[in-house]
């Protein structure tokens, strides 16, 4: 499975970072976890073919995880390419496809399809398993565990600032975590996360008080810890 992460900043875009959009490859096909801007545009210049691209996750349905579906939606639609798009909130499916067909009124026929997350397996393919694990960050937030390949990788999204959301039991099953880097201090994921045997861990949504005058500061954690950047790839 390969990583390509797009967009690795916190709430708002950044000199150096866009908003959240992190691209899985496995065998030939492409899924997207979040949605932030401009990631429809990052995919173009990258030379990425969208007929790939079949399904979406999004962890919430603040903006900057998701800002750039529609453009994404109407791009597939325009071409008549399948895509499935997985919100965390019911009221969200009507709202995207009433905005998406108000924008371009041919999505009303195109093959998009949508899909209300709850906890546990959401989707299987001949790829991926994919179960979903609310958080607390939002009304209604989700961690994705994604397994592919006899590997494990677990997308926590976005958490509460004393991170006591963070799925711990999740992450004892991961060959890789992906965890955002704004809204809790240092210690507080130095104190949670000690015990677990994770074999690296990768930092992305990260905010302005770990990243100050071009210094990044990360926590000290027992194990492999890295910070994601736009643009960045990873093979697990």
């Amino acid at each position: 499975m390969k990583l390509t992460f797009l967009g690795t900043s916190h709430g708002d875009p950044a000199p150096d970072r866009f908003c959240s959009a992190i691209l899985l490859e496995c065998g030939t096909a492409g899924y997207l976890f979040d949605c932030g801007a401009p990631v429809t545009s990052l995919l173009v210049r990258r030379g990425f073919d969208f007929s790939r691209l079949s399904h979406i996750f999004i962890s919430h349905m603040h903006l900057d995880h998701w800002g750039d579906l529609l453009f994404l939606l109407k791009h597939k639609a325009k071409h008549q390419q399948d895509i499935h798009c997985f919100l965390p909130e019911e009221q969200a499916e009507k709202a995207v496809h009433d905005l998406l067909c108000l924008a371009y009124p041919p999505a009303k026929n195109a093959p998009v399809f949508y899909n209300t997350v709850s906890e546990g397996v959401i989707f299987k393919d001949s790829n991926l398993e994919i179960r979903a694990v609310a958080t607390k960050h939002f009304k209604r937030s989700f961690a994705y565990l994604i397994c592919g390949e006899n590997k494990k990788i677990l997308y926590t999204g976005d958490l509460k600032a004393d991170i006591s959301d963070f799925p711990v039991h999740a992450a004892q099953e991961a060959d890789l975590c992906i965890s955002e880097l704004t809204h809790a201090a240092c210690s507080c994921f130095e104190e949670k996360l000690q015990s677990l045997p994770l074999k690296q861990m990768i930092f992305t949504h990260i905010g302005p008080r770990y990243e100050k005058e071009g210094v990044l500061t990360l926590p000290e954690l027992p194990f492999p810890v890295t910070a994601a950047y736009d643009g960045m790839e990873y093979s697990v």
